[in-house]
């Protein structure tokens, strides 16, 4: 009787156990429905991904350095002037330069009579690139003239070529001994260097 009475007093938490229970339950189930992860979408290997993309950009291509178009040569062909003309149209231009090559006639320290005549010629060579004639001179520059000539004319002369100077001297009427100076002058008045000269004795 006591253990009825017990049960019939204790019903109602009984059954409220029991529905909290099936509560419980149901909620797990609910709990395990919801955190059950799903079905995972198979991924495509990466040799059959097919992977999408705007349109493709087509480079425009860069011209190889061979391949630029350079201006052509105006096609005109300079002209070659040759030497000889080139050194009459530009005065000055060529190079003037000789050698001493030796005293063809009254060498150095020769003795001559009061008041001989005679004539002293010197050879030189043209060693520059000039052609030596028209307005190039022999000019007296110092010393003893032994003559009334200032100036000669020198021949043609080729460069390479050798010429003899030539000046008409007479020899003082006084003893001594005697030197002069002379110089050869291309048309424009320079010197070339070094100078000529004559030395004689008068006993």
């Amino acid at each position: 009787m006591g253990k009825i009475a017990f049960w019939r007093d204790n019903w109602p938490v009984k059954k409220m156990s029991n529905l909290l229970g099936l509560l419980l339950i149901a909620l797990g189930l609910f709990a395990v429905s919801c955190g059950s992860s799903p079905t995972a979408t198979p991924r495509l290997p990466p040799s059959t991904a097919t992977l999408s993309v705007g349109p493709t950009a087509t480079a425009e291509p860069r011209p190889s350095p061979t391949s630029i178009a350079l201006p052509s040569p105006t096609g005109v062909v300079p002209t070659v002037v040759p030497t000889s003309v080139a050194n009459a149209l530009s005065a000055g231009a060529c190079a003037n330069r000789y050698a001493f090559i030796s005293d063809v006639s009254i060498p150095d320290g020769t003795t001559l009579t009061a008041g001989q005549v005679f004539t002293k010629t010197w050879r030189v060579r043209n060693l520059g690139t000039c052609i030596w004639g028209d307005g190039y001179t022999l000019a007296f520059v110092r010393g003893q003239a032994m003559t009334e000539l200032s100036s000669i004319a020198v021949p043609r002369t080729e460069p390479g070529d050798t010429v003899d100077l030539s000046v008409l001297m007479t020899a003082p009427t006084t003893p001594g001994s005697y030197e002069g100076f002379w110089e050869l002058r291309n048309p424009r008045g320079l010197a070339l260097t070094p100078d000529l000269w004559i030395k004689i004795v008068v006993p």
